[in-house]
């Protein structure tokens, strides 16, 4: 009797203990050292011949080791209490490294199907006010994790099973809406079309361009022709979409895939994109779902370097500034020092003008040369970097060549090759400007450059040289032809001989020793034109002294004076010298 009245009075305890926390349940302390549930991430789900097997990651806080978590079916708001759970889910803890992160595994049997809810136990505590003190604070109540946290099992074996989900609460706000069978969800996306060629990170996810029109093509399920896309920074939540909502190109539609114009901001602070979906009917209470975080499902975006304004205004600066570089390169570097110092002594004013101004430069070739390429190569190359930012394809390529060779190479050669003096000179601060920038590179490859090819010396003009330069440019120089031929044969003095230029003996005027100056013998002098007669003894071989004309000034040819008279009063000498005797050695002889 008396163990009967005891177990009696035990059930009427527990009786109590229930019907006091029905009634005072809004009474109870909520503990600040309770489990939670933030978001959950299903990480794999393997199929068994009589069940499944779901592997997830929760995050929250006060996640320990001894946390045990049941589900329901029963849709209730967040910390309310669980009255209802269901005996065919079970939970088993895999990993519990940290006080905010656990990893579960679920078993359930294959053909239960429907959306899951997650509830978390919590101890309620004595409180002197609210709690009688034979409750000891032993009790456990569990409380459901809110709407957003759940998990949905497919009705159909498909591969979207395999799918991550994630939901999360931000600030008490609802996330997306469960995903019920015949949800639209997408599996993958592809770039068809670029506004310019993409990039790609290290995983394949593309990098396009910000503020521009792409191409794309989802893969998935359960796609409607009203079906809406866009983008989110967000890696669990639709929240704070990012750009437009997209509707997909109708000649393009199915269920599995479809085509889709989007155009997306800069990423900023963000690591990538990820896809938002939804169905485009007028139902309120559809919102985009999150098609979770699969590297085939994200795409980055990147922005120009500059404006658009202010890159053409820089390829515009670039082109100026290659025509002024393959000009000087062509027109200073075609003037060597010796023309310059030519220019400088015998030019007209301006010529002298310029000549001077950039001789200093000048002297400094290898210097020069290197400075002007270096400057020549990093316009080019930003020229060509910012026009394919603002172009791509065929006309990035075809463009930046015909620009180049147009207005960078041949129009300013074609200027400065005559007129490369003029423009040297007008430019020379900026030539000066450029040497200064890149004396780093170009300073050292200069004297390497003079190191291994000896100095510049200039142009050296020969002999020959000299006699043609002046035969080719009679017709635009103000020389005669006399001048043209005594400057021709001067610059031939030390190369001819006196075989060359010399009379033959039987064609030289002479006079005999033994003659007489008469009327005659002088007449023939004068008809000569001679200044210098030889005059010979005997044979004409025997040339014995030599009778100028100046002379016979003092001579009447009517006193018939002998020739050997005068001879003999001036005694005039002859110079005997070899054939192969050079005719500068002669003109110095005959100086003498």
């Amino acid at each position: 009797m008396a163990r009967s009245s005891s177990r009696h009075a035990e059930t009427l305890k527990y009786l109590l203990i229930v019907l006091f926390l029905r009634i005072s349940g809004a009474y109870v302390v909520k503990d600040e050292f309770a489990p939670e549930l933030n978001s959950l991430e299903i990480k794999s789900v393997k199929e068994n011949a009589d069940s499944k097997q779901v592997t997830f990651e929760v995050r929250g806080r006060n996640l320990q080791s001894t946390t045990q978590i049941k589900a329901t079916k029963i849709k209730a708001e967040k910390d309310s209490v669980c009255e209802d759970f269901d005996s065919n889910f079970n939970f088993s803890l895999i990993e519990n490294s940290e006080s905010t992160k656990a990893q579960f595994l679920l078993t359930v049997p294959k053909n239960v199907k429907g959306v899951i809810y997650f509830c978390l136990p919590r101890q309620v505590k004595e409180n002197s006010a609210l709690v009688p003190p034979i409750f000891k604070g032993e009790f456990v109540r569990w409380y459901h994790q809110g709407p957003d946290l759940s998990y949905h099992l497919p009705s159909d074996d498909h591969a979207s099973d395999l799918h991550q989900i994630r939901r999360s609460l931000s600030g008490g706000q609802g996330g997306p809406p469960i995903r019920g069978s015949g949800a639209i969800q997408v599996y993958g996306l592809r770039l068809e079309h670029a506004y310019k060629d993409p990039d790609f990170d290290d995983n394949g996810v593309p990098d396009v361009l910000a503020y521009k029109p792409h191409q794309i093509r989802l893969f998935g399920e359960g796609f409607t022709p009203s079906m809406l896309v866009t983008f989110t920074a967000g890696k669990d939540h639709c929240l704070l979409p990012a750009g437009s909502i997209f509707h997909v190109e109708s000649d393009s539609f199915s269920n599995t895939t479809v085509v889709l114009t989007i155009t997306l901001p800069p990423l900023g602070d963000e690591e990538t994109f990820y896809i938002c979906v939804k169905d485009g009917s007028d139902d309120p209470e559809k919102v985009f779902m999150h098609q979770g975080t699969d590297i085939w499902l994200q795409v980055k975006t990147h922005e120009t370097l500059l404006p658009m304004w202010a890159s053409i205004l820089i390829i515009l600066i670039c082109i100026c500034f290659s025509s002024l570089f393959s000009g000087l390169n062509l027109g200073l570097m075609s003037m060597d020092k010796t023309e310059l110092k030519i220019l400088c002594n015998t030019g007209t004013a301006k010529e002298r003008k310029y000549a001077q101004t950039i001789q200093p430069v000048r002297a400094h070739g290898n210097y020069l040369l290197c400075s002007i390429l270096l400057g020549n190569v990093l316009v080019n190359s930003i020229f060509t970097i910012l026009l394919d930012g603002l172009t791509s394809g065929l006309f990035a390529v075809v463009g930046s060549t015909l620009a180049i060779v147009l207005f960078g190479e041949i129009s300013p050669q074609a200027v400065c090759s005559r007129h490369g003096l003029a423009v040297g000179a007008h430019t020379i601060w900026i030539t000066k400007a450029v040497m200064a920038l890149t004396f780093p590179l170009s300073y050292p490859t200069a004297k390497f450059l003079d190191w291994m090819l000896g100095e510049e010396i200039g142009n050296v003009y020969t002999r020959e040289r000299l006699k043609e330069l002046v035969k080719v440019t009679t017709g635009e120089n103000d020389l005669d032809k006399d001048e043209v031929n005594i400057i021709s044969g001067a610059l031939e003095l030390r190369k001819k001989t006196v075989e060359e230029v010399m009379t033959r003996i039987e064609d030289v005027f002479m006079l005999d020793y033994d003659a007489v100056l008469d009327f005659e013998t002088v007449s023939e002098i004068m008809k000569s034109g001679y200044s210098r007669i030889p005059v010979y003894e005997g044979t004409r071989q025997n040339i014995v002294t030599v009778l100028y004309i100046k002379d016979l000034a003092f001579v009447d040819p009517d006193d018939n004076t002998p020739l050997k008279t005068l001879c003999q009063f001036y005694q005039n000498p002859c110079n005997f010298v070899f054939e192969d005797v050079t005719l500068d050695v002669m003109f110095k002889i005959f100086k003498v």
